[in-house]
Formats: C-alpha cells, structure tokens, sequence
C-alpha cells in the first residue's frame, strides 16, 4: 500500500507544464501567494526517492526494541479492540478502504477532477499536486524512518500469546507499529484538503469548502479507530500517525504558500478573497465530499 501511494506522489514531480491559459478560470492561483518553484520539485522528489528507498531497500527489523506497555494504550486496546478475530479482519480491510478514499480526495477529486478536468486549469493543477506530492512524500519517508528505526511490536502480538488463532499474522514479525502508517497518509490528505479549501474556494466557498475539509478529516479518524478495533495499532501509534500526516497537510501548503506574501505585495486577510471566483465548471457539481 505505502508503495502505491509513495509512486502516486512521485506522479506529481513529473514535468509539469505551468501554462497560464488565455481565458479565465473559475478559481486562479492568486500571484501574492508564492507558486511552486523548481527547488521544491526536487526537494518533493528527494523526500519520495528516500522513502521508496526505506520501503524497498530496506527490511523491517524482525526485533522489537519497543515492548514496553503503559496504562493509556492498554486501556484504549481494551475499549476499541473487536472482540471477535473476523471483528478484526473486518475492521482491518475497512480502515484501508477509509484509508484510500482519503488519500485519493484531494488528487482525484479537488486536484484532477475539478481543476483540471473541470477547470481546465493547468497552472493550478501544478500548485496543488505538487503541494500534494510534497506532503504525501514526506509523510511517506517519516512514517516508514520510525518504522526502521523504532520498531515496535503491534497489540496483536498480545493477543497471540494468549490466544495463538487472535490474527492471521500469529507468529509473523509485527514491528511496523509506530506509527500508524494508515493513520498518517490519511491524516495528511486530510491536512492538505483543509489547507486547499482554506485558501482556494475550490467549491466556490462557504460551507461546501468547510464539508470538504470534515468529510475527509472525518474518514483520517475513522481509519485511526478502525485501526484499533482491528488490533493493529496502539491508541499512541494512531495518534503521533495523525499528527505527523495532518501537522505536515496543514504546515506545507501554509507555512510555504497560502500564508506567505511576495515581497511588494500585500495579501487579503479574508483567504477565498485572495482568489478570483469564475463560473462554475461542468465538473464542479460532481465534486462532493466523502
């Protein structure tokens, strides 16, 4: 799964065309914001070069050095853990399902679908899906660093000592436990949604940009608790995953675009005013949230 989410972000340091079309757009990059430049292609490049490099090139140790238990994570294992071993395997395809449909939100939907084929907006579609890209990437590489680095037996591991029919993967080398991988990549799609309809009133503003931001944050959490009910991860693995995915969602796009200002311009304060609001495009109406 992180192999097919770590390409579909290297998809997005492809030679982009930043073409400015002639005719007006429904919704354009507003220019006192910083655009994308080449360094950030590379830099976005490298962050998933490093992480294909972990996932591929490297092994998850066999041995845990994290076996130590506290009262928060087992009190939460036992609230949120299904009961029944077909419970967990349930829960387990399900949280990957929610998983997907977050992190394919904002590049189906908002980046692909409504900019550009909606749109026809090629410039903005090269903002948004390398923003995208950026966060995806590193994400990707930070997630799978702790793996390597900090492996940590997964709950179920518990429940196969007492029980050895608790898991399919009785007896497998379960280490990749923090963080939750699933959660982070969510949480991250969840980050960069909010932060695109913060600032660009891709659904033309108010309330259908702010259902945009829930919907997709609410599939992120929904991942995390599945993930629990499933016994994969421990209640501390899923939320450092959220805020690894979702800080790192928010603080990219923000921190190095939307909140910034060229030198000798002066930004709204008001963030859908930053943008000029065109007619709606086919496409838009087909561009609802989850």
């Amino acid at each position: 799964m992180r192999r097919l989410l770590a390409a579909a972000a290297l998809f997005s340091f492809g030679s982009a065309v930043p073409a400015h079309a002639s005719e007006p757009h429904r919704v354009e990059w507003d220019d006192r914001h910083p655009r994308v430049f080449v360094g950030e292609h590379v830099f976005g490049g490298l962050a998933v070069a490093g992480g294909l490099t972990l996932e591929l090139g490297t092994e998850q140790p066999k041995q845990p050095i994290w076996t130590s238990r506290n009262a928060f994570d087992d009190g939460v294992r036992r609230a949120f853990s299904g009961p029944t071993r077909s419970d967990r395997e349930a829960a387990g395809i399900a949280s990957f399902v929610f998983e997907i449909a977050a992190a394919a939100y904002p590049i189906v939907i908002d980046t692909t679908l409504v900019t550009l084929a909606g749109d026809r907006n090629v410039d903005l579609f090269e903002q948004l899906m390398a923003m995208n890209g950026q966060v995806y990437g590193l994400t990707h590489l930070f997630t799978r660093a702790l793996h390597r680095t900090l492996p940590r037996e997964r709950p179920a591991v518990t429940g196969c000592r007492a029980d050895v029919d608790w898991s399919s993967e009785c007896g497998a080398d379960n280490t990749a436990s923090f963080p939750s991988g699933h959660v982070s990549i969510a949480a991250a799609a969840a980050g960069v949604t909010c932060a695109h309809h913060a600032y660009l009133p891709l659904y033309g503003g108010g309330p259908p940009d702010i259902a945009a931001c829930i919907g997709v944050t609410s599939s992120a959490v929904t991942t995390g608790i599945l993930r629990l009910v499933a016994d994969r991860h421990w209640a501390s693995d899923v939320l450092l995953g959220f805020g690894l995915g979702f800080g790192l969602g928010l603080a990219l796009p923000i921190g190095v675009h939307y909140g910034q200002t060229v030198p000798g311009t002066k930004a709204g304060s008001v963030a859908p005013q930053n943008l000029r609001t065109m007619a709606e495009p086919a496409l838009f109406k087909l561009a609802l949230p989850f």
